[in-house]
């Protein structure tokens, strides 16, 4: 029998109301703010820096950069073999806003405004914290 994973994944920052993140008004960048997006697991998790379910250099949010494997690598970022696997659509993935939009995003987008990437995922994305914090 082979793994079978989830369709989408929900921002676990989101879900838990970690800093009052469950609240919209709570969100300052509603169209940069990623709630959910095609995930290999029912949750995808902002923080855990080189942690399998966390956050890869540069700030890829793994669990929305592979959603289709169940084990993946922080070298991958600069491997051939992250290309090889990333993204569930055209290597890239399906995300979905605190402002009710939806955009395809390819996988090496797919980072933390903290890291200098494009996406608010929690509070460091949206207010500078101590370099520890949340990491």
């Amino acid at each position: 029998m082979g793994v079978f994973y989830t369709s989408y994944g929900y921002n676990e920052f989101v879900q838990n109301d970690i800093e009052g993140y469950g609240r919209l008004t709570r969100i300052r960048y509603p169209s940069e703010f990623v709630i959910w997006g095609d995930s290999s697991h029912a949750f995808f998790t902002p923080w855990g820096f080189n942690e399998e379910g966390g956050v890869y250099p540069g700030g890829i949010v793994r669990r929305l950069a592979w959603p289709e494997v169940d084990t993946a690598y922080p070298s991958w970022v600069t491997d051939p073999i992250g290309d090889e696997r990333a993204g569930r659509h055209l290597k890239g993935t399906v995300l979905a806003f605190a402002d009710g939009h939806t955009k395809w995003y390819p996988w090496r987008q797919i980072r933390m405004a903290r890291y200098g990437g494009p996406l608010r995922f929690m509070v460091c994305d949206e207010q500078p914290c101590p370099p520890d914090f949340w990491r």
